[in-house]
């Protein structure tokens, strides 16, 4: 899957993350949430760039991807840095879960050694 913005959301992308032991369907699930909370993080760190009827004429321009993005290309210059800003941090954060739940299973596997 690429998104508008020309940034490649694929199963590679979640293996690259340590994201290996997931079926097909938990990845399918997994690159559309990562999708919509990128989206969701994109448009709310745009919206607070944008006065009243920037957003209303945005809102009314959605409908059309090729449209929006032409827009805010014109009307907010760094929309693009903001997109990849928003991957990478979401990015990292996945990369931060994964590191926290291998190291937590880890720590369970360690403090049930010698016991009986």
């Amino acid at each position: 899957m690429t998104t508008p913005h020309g940034l490649e959301l694929a199963p590679e992308t979640l293996w690259r993350l340590g994201y290996r032991n997931f079926t097909r369907q938990q990845v399918k699930d997994a690159l559309h949430e990562i999708y919509e909370a990128l989206e969701l993080a994109v448009g709310s760190r745009l919206a607070n760039q944008m006065n009243k009827k920037q957003l209303d004429e945005f809102e009314r321009l959605s409908t059309s991807d090729q449209r929006a993005l032409a827009w805010l290309e014109k009307t907010v210059p760094n929309y693009k840095q903001v997109v990849h800003d928003e991957y990478d941090l979401l990015l990292r954060r996945l990369e931060g879960a994964i590191t926290l739940a291998r190291r937590q299973h880890r720590d369970r596997g360690m403090s049930g050694e010698g016991q009986s």
